[in-house]
């Protein structure tokens, strides 16, 4: 599983769409797409050559997996632990971000490096380590006017990069689950069984 290590302002950051490139040591990169608008993500990814799409609106603390070649979908409650959130890419994570502090509220410290220029966007380049151990973690480049990492390194050699990033309204219905798809629940998951009225079928 390859963790995006994003950080963005969920009610203030401006809206923007970018392409998205993660890359893990010996591994072929993914290649997607990201959208962000008011406390709504979404990322697009193709794995394995499945398309999946991952949306997460913060103001209503719901999450969800859409399968678009199966026309199906998983929700998921953000209070609560995802058994599934192992199975593919998690969508960047939102929070409160500090510029002059990333780390703040994180179990990460971090250190200033500098001003880079990444992707054609102006950052600030943060070397993160956990507070308990000083063990390095990760490099951010955190972007100057949408805060957000543009480029991610971890230690382990993986990297997620932002790429042609846009700003502009997004369109509302990037955010919603397409009409006519069927919502999946985890206790049917594991027999393949979409959701749906338990007596339906009883006529």
């Amino acid at each position: 599983m390859l963790v995006v290590a994003a950080l963005a302002v969920a009610q203030t950051s401006p809206e923007f769409s970018a392409d998205m490139q993660m890359k893990t040591k010996g591994e072929e990169a993914f290649n997607g797409k990201i959208y962000f608008a008011g406390g709504k993500i979404r990322t697009d990814m193709n794995t394995e050559g499945q398309e999946m799409r991952h949306i997460t609106d913060v103001n209503a603390q719901r999450a969800y997996t859409i399968m678009v070649g199966q026309n199906m979908y998983m929700e998921h409650d953000l209070k609560q632990p995802n058994p599934m959130a192992a199975r593919g890419p998690r969508t960047p994570e939102l929070r409160k971000l500090d510029l002059n502090n990333p780390c703040a509220g994180t179990e990460y410290s971090c250190k200033r490096v500098g001003a880079e220029s990444v992707n054609g966007r102006s950052t600030v380049k943060w070397d993160f380590s956990l507070k308990q151990t000083g063990k390095h973690e990760m490099f951010m480049w955190v972007d100057q006017k949408i805060p957000m990492a543009i480029r991610t390194l971890l230690a382990d050699g993986s990297q997620i990069d932002l790429l042609n990033l846009k700003e502009g309204r997004q369109d509302p219905t990037l955010f919603q689950i397409p009409s006519g798809y069927q919502k999946l629940d985890m206790g049917n998951l594991m027999r393949g069984m979409p959701a749906g009225d338990p007596d339906e079928d009883q006529d």
